[in-house]
């Protein structure tokens, strides 16, 4: 997927409304554009993760743990959860899955249990720290895959995830809000709007149409002793 610079974008807005160059002293600063172009880019970012689902916003991060230490910062821009994986070797990933009441109560029956001892299990504490059951004895590297938080625009410089027409509802969305600013009727780019969110939600769950998702059977996943499981995996079929 291709990507806009946000100065491109600007400038779209710009001509759109027939504004005259963006500067400090305008009714319509470049901090103010930026502002509300930055509000309707998380906006348009949840549209797209509506329509298509968290693939448009997922990262992974690696969380290192600190022996004796029972919690770990999350990642700065951590919206949502979707897996932990404990890489216990390189061959032997293990799922952490989240603590039941009964773990969150014997936390302190297992303070000194060993990770490759007894499967680890995780909560959070608080927006951006989670626990971990029982406490690390020592370093371990953990995949966090998460949903990121929309990112907020900084500078002209900074790029904006494209599609076909896209960022056109971006230009939209701004003007509409030019438009109750100078209190204008913004009707014209609400329709314009609304043309762009159709043909968004029209084009952005197809974008993989080689290998849809299906459930394909029942298997372990690598692991060893107490930490192997099943489950129904969601795979490629």
């Amino acid at each position: 997927m291709r990507t806009s610079l946000w100065s491109s974008v600007k400038e779209d807005i710009r001509v759109r409304y027939d504004l005259p160059e963006f500067s400090t002293n305008t009714f319509i600063t470049s901090a103010m554009v930026l502002r509300m172009g930055s509000q309707s880019l998380q906006r348009r970012d949840a549209l797209l993760t509506d329509a298509f689902g968290d693939d448009y916003s997922t990262a992974v991060a690696t969380i290192a743990t600190v022996a004796n230490t029972a919690t770990s910062a999350l990642p700065a821009d951590f919206f949502k959860l979707k897996q932990l994986i404990w890489l216990r070797s390189t061959d032997n990933p293990v799922r952490i899955e989240r603590a039941s009441p009964e773990d969150q109560t014997s936390d302190a029956l297992l303070a000194s249990v060993a990770w490759t001892n007894e499967r680890p299990r995780y909560r959070f504490q608080g927006g951006s720290t989670i626990r971990w059951l029982p406490t690390p004895n020592a370093v371990y590297s953990v995949n966090c895959i998460y949903q990121k938080t929309p990112a907020e625009l900084t500078s002209d410089s900074d790029e904006i995830q494209d599609g076909p027409g896209w960022c056109e509802w971006i230009v939209a969305d701004v003007c509409v809000r030019i438009a109750q600013r100078f209190e204008q009727d913004p009707s014209v780019y609400m329709a314009e709007r609304a043309d762009c969110e159709q043909r968004i939600k029209a084009q952005a769950p197809d974008r993989d149409e080689l290998s849809p998702m299906a459930v394909r059977d029942v298997m372990g996943l690598p692991g060893a002793g107490d930490h192997q499981y099943r489950e129904w995996l969601t795979r490629y079929g």
